[in-house]
């Protein structure tokens, strides 16, 4: 993670600079143009990531069932790789998939309620459509954090139960 980091890092700080120097387009949020100046440096540190807790989860599913110490869960996450490599790749997956679309829709849904809220606030009267718009903004928020916490949760289930009898 720490070599992808470092060579994306200063990729992507030198495309932010450019973008707020000599913007291209304003009409485009500024993260979507950082993003599409430097995509293969995004995604390098994603993939970076996802690798990093694929093995950290599998880490902490040895720790806590074990109860040894972190060094030897470490090499074990190699072995339930190599003798198990579909059913941990694929638990992880869903784990992830379930994640992004589980979070990406009640955020989508957020944005509809926010330009929602700030129409009308921006606009004459109407207070009860801001009021609705707002609380339906919080809700999807607080819908999103429950989600993400329960794909967590579930993610480290199926991992455990992945592994479990590799003992």
């Amino acid at each position: 993670r720490a070599l992808a980091i470092a060579w994306a890092v200063p990729r992507i700080a030198d495309a932010t600079y450019r973008q707020l120097t000599l913007p291209d387009d304003l009409a485009t949020p500024m993260v979507l143009r950082i993003v599409s100046a430097v995509p293969d440096a995004v995604a390098l540190v994603a993939v970076a990531l996802l690798m990093g807790e694929l093995i950290a989860g599998l880490a902490t599913v040895h720790v806590v069932a074990d109860g040894r110490g972190a060094a030897r869960s470490l090499l074990r996450v190699g072995r339930d790789l190599l003798r198990r490599p579909a059913p941990v790749l694929v638990s992880f997956g869903v784990g992830v998939g379930l994640l992004a679309f589980g979070v990406g829709i009640p955020l989508a849904v957020a944005a509809i309620a926010w330009d929602a809220a700030r129409g009308a606030l921006a606009g004459p009267g109407a207070p009860a459509l801001a009021v609705v718009a707002a609380v339906g903004f919080a809700g999807t928020i607080v819908a999103a954090l429950v989600i993400a916490g329960a794909s967590a949760a579930w993610r480290r289930i199926s991992l455990a139960e992945a592994v479990a009898d590799l003992g």
